[in-house]
């Protein structure tokens, strides 16, 4: 039975059609891949910025205490030649320069703050200004989302072997925020993808099919969880915020997860240590269960899990139990510590939401940080050779 020639030409001229559209989108405007990071392997750095990149960061109106300082109320964030925040990393590295890394979460990455008010800059400054004979370089390997596990990949696979001076980590909201998902600290869990993953990954290498699903998202309604985790290039703290105070409240403690936490506490000072870095340790500081300004609970929204909030009281006892862990080793390791969480009071005046700094909170993180490396000057530290260490 013959098949028509009129069907065969018409399919035949619809293939040359997609397949032209599809190369001239490619070559001419390009979309990103809307699955990019499902594609990814983790090697062993699991969680990192790329190298050289620069994002624009819209804010909202009226978030507390963030003054946008380009136009169109635009703020900068941006990464350097080996994907972090701050100058260019010179290797190898210069006699004359001071090495610092700060090591945290979206607190310590700071991405709605401007370049200029990261706190790493803002310590950068404070200690090239005091330490007249050396080159102070302060780089910021803060990523949002990022756990002890993380800190523990970063500094062992990448940081160490760049000659850090300094180690400033900045750990434990993650870490909390891990133990009320039950996440597995031996990662041992694992996800085999099915058929509608492979089509999906499938459909995504098209151009057409990724302007298809960008459409799409426009009038998709997104969930709570989307809402909560997703970081924008226009921030939506208020949006945020909103949707968690639409939730009942959650009468039990959070999970927690301590035993773990200190294992990699423990883990990232050896691996310091042995690197010649000398490690100080920052407490996370928060705004729940504030007792000095009652406005910080309207600009909260990280207290939201599933169906319901967990209480300010209860979120901050189970913070100050991840702090105390952090405390606790500082003491019986000998580790310097800014107990930063006893010491910054808990208002809008320095953060935007429940633990994220504004401008002011950034420069008051930055300033404890240097009063305590000028107390004891990096260029004078001891050494872990040393006995006295």
């Amino acid at each position: 039975m013959r098949v028509p020639a009129g069907p065969l030409v018409s399919l035949a001229i619809c293939v040359v059609l997609v397949l032209g559209a599809e190369f001239t989108l490619a070559w001419v405007a390009p979309m990103p891949d809307p699955y990019a990071a499902q594609r990814q392997v983790a090697g062993f750095i699991p969680s990192a910025h790329q190298p050289d990149q620069l994002y624009r960061i819209v804010i909202e109106p009226d978030l507390p205490g963030v003054a946008p300082v380009h136009e169109n109320r635009v703020n900068r964030f941006s990464t350097n030649n080996l994907g972090f925040r701050g100058d260019e990393l010179a290797r190898p590295k210069p006699a004359d320069e001071l090495r610092i890394f700060t090591v945290g979460g979206s607190t310590m990455e700071c991405i709605v703050l401007d370049d200029s008010g990261d706190p790493s800059r803002l310590l950068q400054d404070t200690l090239d200004a005091r330490f007249t004979a050396r080159d102070v370089r302060v780089y910021n390997a803060g990523k949002s989302g990022d756990r002890s596990y993380d800190h523990l990949a970063m500094v062992s696979q990448r940081i160490a072997h760049l000659e850090p001076d300094v180690l400033i980590i900045f750990a434990g909201l993650n870490d909390l925020m891990a133990g009320l998902f039950g996440v597995d600290y031996l990662h041992l869990e694992t996800r085999q993808l099915g058929r509608n993953d492979l089509l999906k990954l499938l459909a995504g290498e098209s151009q057409l099919y990724r302007r298809l699903h960008g459409v799409a998202r426009r009038f998709r309604r997104r969930s709570a969880r989307e809402i909560q985790e997703t970081i924008a290039f226009e921030t939506n703290y208020a949006e945020k915020a909103a949707l968690q105070n639409s939730f009942p409240p959650i009468e039990t403690p959070p999970r927690v997860d301590l035993d773990s936490y200190a294992t990699n506490l423990r883990s990232i000072l050896a691996v310091g240590r042995a690197a010649g870095a000398r490690v100080v340790f920052m407490t996370q500081a928060t705004t729940w269960n504030s007792q000095v300004d009652p406005a910080a609970s309207v600009w909260h929204w990280m207290r939201l899990r599933q169906d319901g909030i967990y209480r300010e009281d209860l979120m901050d006892a189970a913070l100050k139990s991840y702090n105390d862990v952090m405390r606790d080793l500082a003491a019986t390791e000998q580790v310097e510590l800014v107990d930063l969480a006893a010491t910054m009071p808990k208002s809008l005046e320095f953060f935007y939401d429940d633990v994220h700094f504004n401008d002011a909170g950034a420069r008051t993180a930055a300033a404890a940080l240097a009063q305590q490396l000028e107390t004891n000057p990096p260029a004078e530290s001891k050494l872990p050779s040393d006995p006295g260490y």
